[in-house]
Order: C-alpha cells, then structure tokens, then sequence
C-alpha cells in the first residue's frame, strides 16, 4: 500500500508542475528585466526602421464584434512579419509587392497584438495595437 502512495504523490506532483508550467506559459506577465541590465544581442534584429512596416488595418483601438481581426499593410518584399496574439504567433511572407494579411483569432476583452517586420539586413519595425472583441455588440453582415 505504501507503494500506491508514493507513487500516487510523485505523479500529483508531476502532474501538477506540467500545470503550473502550462498556466505561465499562456498567460504572460511582464516579466521585463530593468531597461539598464537588457543588452542587444550582436547579429540579430536591433536597429529599428519605421519604413520597413505600415499597417493599414486594424487601427489600434478597433473594437471588433466578432472573434476575428485581418491585420494587413505592407513591408518590403524581402522581410518577413511576425503578429503575435495572446493565443497564437504567426510567421507571414509578403507578396511580392510587399503587401501582407493575416487573419487573426481574439480573446474576449482586450487583445495585446504585436506586429514585427524584420528584413534581411536586419531592420526592424514594431507595431503594437489594442484590439478589442465583444459581445455586447450585435454584428449585422
């Protein structure tokens, strides 16, 4: 019987840290060290170019009555975007022309949506938007 006890708390215990670590993992708290101690990393993306990203849709502040947004603008034809959601992070290639789109899924509330193009000398551009889904709102097609 001590065998079933032992073994039966080593696995809660387990079980329970894969929890916790899932919990962490999905709900992110600004987890920032000091602007002092933080120090760019030779070789990646630091400089920080605004004519590298434009985005046209959604505006920071859209509040959306359904649980999709379609975040689109344009980058240069050779860097590549990145959106992060609190749900998801996506990778878009650009067309040809630079112009990109990507539908996103939203949270109910407030939705941090990060927006990165990076080319390939390096450059750097952020966007950072708050979108907002409810249901408080009837939505008419």
């Amino acid at each position: 019987m001590r065998k079933e006890v032992v073994l039966a708390i080593f696995l809660g215990l387990i079980l329970g840290g894969i929890i916790v670590l899932g919990y962490y993992r999905s709900h992110p708290v600004n987890r920032q060290a000091p602007a002092s101690n933080i120090q760019p990393t030779p070789g990646l993306a630091t400089e920080i170019n605004s004519d590298i990203l434009v985005v046209s849709d959604p505006a920071d502040g859209d509040i959306f009555a359904l649980p999709v947004a379609t975040v689109s603008g344009t980058t240069q034809n050779n860097a590549r975007v990145f959106i992060i959601t609190p749900n998801e992070s996506l990778i878009v290639k650009p067309s040809n022309t630079g112009v990109f789109s990507q539908e996103i899924e939203l949270d109910g509330g407030i939705n941090q949506v990060q927006i990165v193009a990076i080319d390939d000398q390096g450059h750097r551009a952020d966007r950072q938007l708050q979108l907002v889904y409810t249901t408080e709102l009837q939505y008419e097609p």
